[in-house]
């Protein structure tokens, strides 16, 4: 049988005429067939199952009733290449091969898989074993590789045909196509650039161990790593780069949370933006002399690079580039290096007159910013854990965004007179800030910039004082309060606004009693008061805005008073205490996000009036039954996504519903099935 089957393949790749079969040869034990399919295909192969052939019978291994289905699978391919873990290859085939010796053809088409070895493919069925050939296997197997129809092609391509070169593929300027490496078979998909000269690395996520990227594909070399091509790739542990690839692009390894070691050959040119962001592992990585720009974020949060020196080539330089790395003590600049000024390990602008990034691993617990410096910039000092005082000299007109975020231990910031500037959340998280003075020509206070912050004193010419408590100079505005100590507090009589983030973060509040006067409750006002239980509005308040009151995860009960027509972008969001809500009849309409992921609400009153719900309102909530008004017009994508509400209420009838409310597909997505009952009858169908 081996010696027919061997003369048959030859009559498929030369034309060789085929002889009769002749003989029954013994069947291998089907363990053996079972432990050999296994080590050379591992996980890529599923076994299913086969019936041991007994001698003198049908020698296949047969995996039931799949067997017909699998011809039609491969779009009538004839021959699909297999590339096995223990580096072989492997060509399986679609034959009608005579298996008795009466001739008789068992099904239409079965599957051979024939291991090459040597110059000439050697073959024998998978129910065999006979010397002077590799053992091959009769299997029926999934996630196979496609390949081209004509089989002596194949053969052709990837060598196996002695005498012949491999045929160098060719792909069409940005074609995908898989390349699977020798050895642990993992795979890396590329794409060809536009001039077809080179080709990119634009996908592996799914890449476990350690990579060395091929300096060529198919002839071509290998010129780019794609963005995001291995984004949250957790698998991966060591990745070096040949000195053919020119850029890696944005995101390219961002969190690659396994990742220890990154080598970067010469010839690299570019580092993306966010290209090693959140690589949290992350200890060695060089960056050559060749590399002429470093985009922001570039080795964002990689909390274990100790040492890292930019090139003297670098031409272009991103923002917080090292933002987050606490591990990092200094910044370094190889000499020639025109993008920054390093002093003492602090980068700034090639002129001084702007502090880039103070690392944050410096372990100083003070420092003062240098003479001559007119600008921090975003997250220059993010993430510092160490730096207890900060003295900014005079001169210093503007701190931007997150420059402070996060310094946990900061205790006294001293501000110049000349600062006139303070960015948003530029202090958020800075715990230990208990007491700012602003400076004489500064009038906002910005209390965005101190969100998070513990502060119990703010000092501000423009502002009075009573009792800790900051108001404007008429008394019509509150717009500070002690972030901690007081459970409850009595608004005075006179205030008509609540600032914004006037009481936000303030975690020890419990009860908040408005004055009769209050019309305006600012943006992110109350923000994550945790401790916050009650709150009355009075009739007078006609203005709440967004975010407002969202975190405030201890609030049980709601009520708001009539005249409130609408309210801001997620005002009530994450409340998840609240249980109760009573909306006024002048409201209209209902924000995005205004009650999302108020988990204890399982029920609510829409008032007759309401024409709108907006975005996401109600996501996230537990609401089991809801009751529509006769005035809702919009209901938007996702308003009650997750709500178990099997059917709702309309207080109108079908022909109402048909014509005047617009009811976004997606309004009740994850919300299992609904349906809708009409109080006033059924009305006309359709």
């Amino acid at each position: 049988m081996m010696g027919y089957l061997d003369k048959w393949l030859r009559k498929i790749l030369f034309g060789e005429e085929s002889p009769s079969p002749a003989g029954n040869v013994k069947t291998a034990e089907a363990k053996d067939v079972e432990l050999r399919l296994k080590n050379d295909f591992g996980a890529r192969i599923c076994f299913a199952g086969y019936t041991r052939a007994e001698e003198g019978t049908d020698p296949r291994l047969s995996f039931g009733e799949r067997i017909a289905e699998f011809p039609k699978a491969f779009g009538n391919a004839d021959a699909v290449l297999y590339q096995m873990r223990n580096g072989k290859k492997a060509v399986g085939l679609f034959l009608d091969i005579p298996t008795f010796d009466s001739g008789d053809r068992q099904y239409d088409s079965w599957h051979a898989l024939y291991l090459t070895q040597g110059d000439v493919p050697g073959s024998v069925d998978g129910a065999y074993c006979t010397g002077g050939y590799a053992l091959a296997y009769a299997v029926w197997c999934r996630n196979l590789q496609a390949a081209p129809a004509g089989l002596t092609d194949l053969l052709k391509e990837h060598g196996v045909i002695p005498g012949r070169e491999n045929k160098k593929k060719r792909h069409k300027p940005g074609e995908r196509f898989c390349v699977i490496l020798p050895g642990n078979g993992q795979k890396l998909w590329f794409e060809t650039d536009a001039s077809r000269r080179g080709v990119v690395l634009v996908d592996s996520r799914e890449f476990a161990g350690d990579l060395v990227v091929p300096e060529t594909v198919d002839g071509l070399p290998v010129t780019g790593i794609g963005e995001r091509a291995f984004l949250g790739c957790k698998g991966l542990r060591r990745a070096v780069i040949p000195k053919s690839v020119r850029s890696i692009g944005d995101s390219a390894f961002c969190g690659c949370s396994g990742l220890r070691e990154a080598v970067l050959e010469n010839g690299l040119q570019s580092i993306g933006s966010s290209a090693f962001t959140e690589c949290y592992i992350l200890e060695k990585v060089t960056v050559p002399e060749s590399v002429r720009k470093i985009g922001s974020r570039a080795f964002n949060e990689c909390r274990n690079l100790k040492k890292l020196r930019l090139p003297g080539n670098l031409k272009e330089y991103g923002n917080g580039v090292f933002t987050g790395c606490t591990s990092l003590e200094a910044v370094e600049a190889a000499p020639g290096c025109s993008v920054c000024r390093i002093v003492n390990g602090v980068q700034f602008s090639p002129d001084g007159k702007e502090l880039q990034q103070y690392p944050a691993g410096k372990k100083d617990e003070e420092y003062t910013v240098p003479g001559g410096t007119v600008w921090i910039d975003e997250d220059a000092f993010c993430g510092n854990a160490f730096l207890k005082r900060v003295i900014i000299p005079e001169g210093v007109t503007g701190i931007c965004k997150f420059a402070f975020w996060k310094c946990s231990s900061l205790e006294e910031v001293r501000f110049p007179d000349s600062l006139t500037r303070l960015g948003e959340r530029s202090f958020e998280g800075c715990v230990s800030l208990k007491s700012v003075t602003f400076p004489v020509n500064m009038e906002n206070l910005c209390l965005e910039a101190f969100t998070g912050c513990g502060l119990q004193n703010i000092k501000n010419r423009y502002y009075t004082e009573q009792d800790g408590v900051l108001f404007d100079k008429e008394g019509a505005e509150l717009v500070f309060f002690p972030r901690k100590g007081r459970a409850s507090y009595r608004v005075p009589a006179g205030v008509k606004r609540i600032g914004d983030y006037a009481f936000a973060g303030c975690e020890d509040l419990r009860e908040i009693i408005l004055p009769e006067q209050l019309e305006e409750i600012g943006k992110r006002a109350f923000k994550e008061c945790r401790s916050l239980q009650e709150i009355h509005f009075p009739e007078s308040v006609k203005d709440i805005e967004e975010e407002a009151f969202q975190g405030c995860s201890s609030l049980r009960e709601l009520q708001l008073p009539e005249g409130i027509r609408e309210f801001g972008k997620a005002a009530f969001l994450g409340c998840e205490s609240l249980k109760k809500v009573v909306l006024p009849k002048s409201l209209k309409r209902i924000s995005k996000y205004g009650f999302a992921d108020c988990k204890s609400l399982t029920g609510i009153d829409l008032p007759e009036g309401l024409a709108c719900i907006y975005s996401s309102a109600f996501s996230g909530c537990s609401l089991t039954s809801i009751v529509l008004p006769k005035s809702i017009r919009y209901i938007e994508e996702l308003a009650f996504r997750g709500c178990s509400i099997p059917c709702m209420v309309y207080r109108g009838n079908q022909d109402d519903w048909i014509e005047k409310v617009d009811l976004h597909d997606d309004a009740f997505c994850q919300s299992g099935g609904w349906g809708v009952e009409f109080l006033e009858g059924k009305g006309k169908e359709g």
